[in-house]
């Protein structure tokens, strides 16, 4: 038996931990669940659907990647949505001691928008046993779609949304994979972020990235050419720099130094409840992001810097909060 496909009905009921009545009752509360807002973009605003954590649809959505999804193997290029598996994992098979190599960055335009429920509805497929029985199957394959997709759409707030768009562009994880395995040219894909390494410039030639631009086009997926990167020698991404290691940019660094400078320069009565919740987050954050990097980090003096700044954010927190 398959641990990563639904045997039956009952299986999937059990899956969830409900009965048929309550699965229904939470299917039709759904849009109490839900509820949007607008996030702003470089060319203009996007839509954005959110759920109540408390909503039984939110537990059950946790339910069944916790117990179902999580079961499910994923091509090793792929590093967004992954348990145990962060950013930083997603650079690092791009290192190298090589004295020249080079970088390609591709960004999949609108890549939770580009995926319907059609899409969802393939590859449901692919996770529901085939000797199940045809009436089974429907009602299966139906209520897991309207567990995880809202007003026929496929959402990107939804908690199983993440996992399901690793499932849709797995077929094409593996064409690109095994067309770079051909080229000697290393791939890894972080949601809607390709990057590509080798010691040729071939991934800088337009016939390479129309090869790439192919290959998810049969998804409907299509290439932002407007945030395509193309490097020499070392990249920089989300704040990260690849070369024969991976470090933080020295704009993330600035900006670190400046939110310590800025509030030591502030005492606790200048700050208001919101600023201080904000400024908390920011902190928590930025200590969280730094003891990441000191794990990766090999070098001695590198590490001490790191050990260092995780110290003082971490007197800053405890002091000023």
């Amino acid at each position: 038996m398959n641990k990563w496909k639904i045997q039956s009905k009952v299986n999937f009921l059990e899956l969830l931990s409900v009965d048929e009545n309550e699965l229904d009752t939470i299917l039709e509360e759904k849009k109490k669940t839900y509820y949007s807002h607008y996030k702003n973009k470089k060319d203009g605003q996007r839509l954005i659907y959110s759920m109540e954590t408390s909503s039984k649809l939110y537990l059950l959505q946790k339910q069944l990647h916790s117990k179902f999804f999580c079961d499910i193997y994923f091509p090793s290029c792929v590093y967004g949505f992954i348990k145990n598996k962060c950013y930083i994992d997603f650079l690092t098979p791009h290192c190298s001691m090589f004295k020249t190599k080079y970088f390609l960055r591709l960004d999949i335009k609108n890549f939770f928008d580009s995926i319907t429920v059609e899409d969802v509805r393939e590859c449901f497929e692919n996770y529901i046993e085939q000797d199940c029985k045809a009436e089974e199957h429907d009602y299966i394959q139906k209520k897991l779609i309207e567990i995880t997709t809202y007003k026929e759409q496929f959402v990107q707030g939804a908690v199983t949304s993440p996992t399901i768009s690793n499932l849709v562009f797995r077929k094409c994880d593996i064409r690109i994979e095994k067309y770079c395995e051909t080229l000697n040219v290393t791939y890894t894909r972080y949601a809607d972020d390709l990057l590509f390494s080798s010691n040729k410039n071939i991934i800088h030639s337009s016939r390479f990235i129309r090869a790439i631009q192919t290959i998810i086009k049969d998804r409907n997926f299509k290439i932002n050419t407007n945030k395509t990167i193309k490097a020499k020698n070392e990249i920089s991404l989300g704040g990260y720099v690849i070369s024969d290691h991976v470090r933080f940019s020295r704009k993330k660094m600035k900006n670190i130094n400046k939110l310590i400078y800025d509030m030591n320069s502030k005492s606790q009565t200048q700050l208001t409840k919101e600023e201080k919740y904000t400024l908390r987050n920011q902190f928590a954050g930025y200590r969280a992001l730094l003891i990441q990097m000191y794990k990766y980090t090999t070098d001695d003096y590198e590490k001490k810097k790191l050990s260092s700044k995780i110290n003082t954010i971490e007197d800053i927190i405890s002091k000023k909060f």
